[in-house]
């Protein structure tokens, strides 16, 4: 879950994200009133790299970013802004090393029961404590 905290503290920190949401940037579950545009993070799947000596103390990740909003525009520019932002990092997060972020696939959706575009991302993040 190290991961989400990662993710949110640099989607936080970008003003081209903070631009485009009006909402916040949650873990796993979204507040119902929460304005639109917002993003959700879920990690997908989490794996610990190994080597024949043991644990390489690398972790890959796979989170999706849901970047939601009202129309489709704003969905994607919000997308945008996201990808932007994390798509390539390499850095320091909260005395965690990131070795990459990298997009593995987009797609958009419509949720109809809440009334929602979202442009959905998931990204590989590997990086170590």
């Amino acid at each position: 879950m190290k991961v989400l905290a990662i993710l949110r503290s640099l989607l936080l920190a970008s003003a081209s994200v903070t631009a485009k949401r009006a909402g916040e940037v949650w873990i796993n579950a979204i507040e119902q009133d929460d304005p639109l545009p917002n993003v959700q993070l879920m990690l997908v799947s989490g794996l610990e790299d190994f080597t024949h000596s043991g644990p390489s103390g690398l972790v890959e990740d796979r989170v999706r970013v849901w970047c939601r909003g009202k129309t489709v525009r704003e969905a994607a520019e919000l997308g945008k802004a996201v990808h932007d932002t994390l798509q390539g990092y390499t850095g320091q997060v909260d005395g965690t090393h990131v070795q990459l972020v990298r997009r593995v696939m987009t797609v958009s959706d419509y949720q109809e029961g809440a009334d929602v575009h979202r442009c959905i991302i998931d990204f590989q993040v590997s990086w170590s404590a």
